[in-house]
């Protein structure tokens, strides 16, 4: 799983399960357009193509800058390990900036504006629901959710707000346990995926 946002001239992605840097060549674009990634949890469907990714930007495309959000810090300190052990040396932390998000809005660079809303997906590990807000837009990636919704954890944003539109990923249950949550919605459009 991997989705790219681009606004303007910017790219974003949210998830990283993809090759990533294929998927962004193939877009005609570099990871000079790459300002961040957004994780919403760390099952490896959703973050394989990091490691690729940071890799690469850290020895050969030396001109990208990037911010990287993962869910937990025991990820991200995985990460930057395997780095520096295959590459015997530190990685470039001033061009490639790991961070550990955390509910609430992480980013804003006046493009884009990203708040992580917390899920049950991946108890005890923390897992998200992205709000990416742009041009007047507000699009939530409601990463994966539990199991036949056990746990409930439908993000209640889409009952209590307008969104413009909710992609929801359905690797873990079909529309008979959605379907209750889908009454309240107030999207205007909802994008199945996974």
């Amino acid at each position: 799983s991997s989705l790219m946002v681009e606004v303007g001239e910017s790219v974003y992605l949210v998830d990283a399960g993809a090759p990533i840097i294929d998927c962004i060549l193939r877009h005609d674009k570099t990871t000079d357009d790459v300002k961040a990634i957004f994780t919403t949890h760390s099952h490896g469907d959703h973050i394989n193509g990091l490691h690729h990714y940071i890799d690469l930007v850290d020895w050969y495309y030396k001109e990208s800058e990037v911010d990287i959000f993962m869910t937990n810090v025991e990820v991200k300190d995985a990460m930057i390990n395997m780095l520096e052990v295959l590459r015997g040396a530190p990685y470039h932390a001033d061009r490639i900036r790991m961070h550990v998000a955390e509910a609430g809005e992480v980013w804003n660079d006046g493009n884009l504006r990203v708040t992580y809303i917390p899920t049950r997906h991946q108890e005890p590990r923390a897992s998200y629901a992205i709000l990416l807000e742009a041009e007047g837009k507000r699009v939530l990636v409601t990463g994966d959710l539990s199991w036949k919704m056990t746990k409930s954890d439908f993000p209640t944003i889409v009952a209590e707000e307008v969104l413009d539109l909710v992609i929801c990923e359905m690797a873990h249950f079909g529309v008979k346990h959605i379907a209750p949550y889908l009454e309240t919605c107030k999207a205007k459009a909802m994008c199945i995926t996974h």
